[in-house]
């Protein structure tokens, strides 16, 4: 199913850091969500993997045509896209440092080890890692809404009050696992 918050913020960056272990379908779907904020948004990809890359773009395409914002994120990645190669996981980590951008997610093995390697960044995303994220100290909007489409249940939810310490935001961390529709 579909997930959306109730607003879209303005022009934003991100760089997705992938290795061979990446889902490209995930790391199409990091590049489409930052694409979809506004025309003038960043969305890059370093990876190790040249398969990776061609994966996620030929997600990117086949996602495309359902999207509601669709205009917004080809004018976004027509302009501002990128996918680049390289060699190491060593310069992955110092081409996040040498970008620093406003958002780093991470979808490759290991990543509390790559982390530890980059320099400056904005908020570091998890992609599937056990690691937090910090996001940003001057947020404009606030979530106060999970919506699922077709349909979902939340299974559980708390709130980390813990994160108070280090951060203006309180995550809300939600499971939700998609129930079946009936075919109408």
């Amino acid at each position: 199913g579909d997930v959306a918050i109730d607003g879209i913020a303005g022009p934003s960056e991100i760089l997705v850091l992938a290795d061979e272990a990446a889902d490209p379908r995930l790391v199409a779907a990091e590049l489409l969500a930052q694409a979809e904020h506004d025309e003038a948004s960043y969305a890059l990809l370093a990876t190790t993997s040249l398969e990776v890359a061609e994966a996620a773009a030929r997600a990117i395409e086949a996602a495309l045509p359902a999207m509601e914002r669709r205009a917004i994120i080809e004018a976004s990645l027509g302009a501002h896209a990128a996918a680049l190669v390289v060699p190491t996981r060593a310069r992955l980590a110092a081409l996040a440092g040498e970008i620093a951008a406003e958002h780093v997610a991470f979808h490759v093995a290991e990543p509390e080890a790559l982390l530890a390697g980059v320099g400056a960044l904005g908020a570091a995303l998890p992609g599937r890692t056990r690691f937090r994220t910090f996001p940003s100290r001057c947020p404009l909007l606030r979530l106060d809404r999970i919506f699922c489409r077709p349909a979902g249940a939340l299974a559980a939810s708390f709130v980390d009050r813990a994160a108070r310490d280090i951060s203006d935001h309180l995550p809300v961390i939600a499971d939700i696992r998609p129930t079946r529709v009936a075919p109408a």
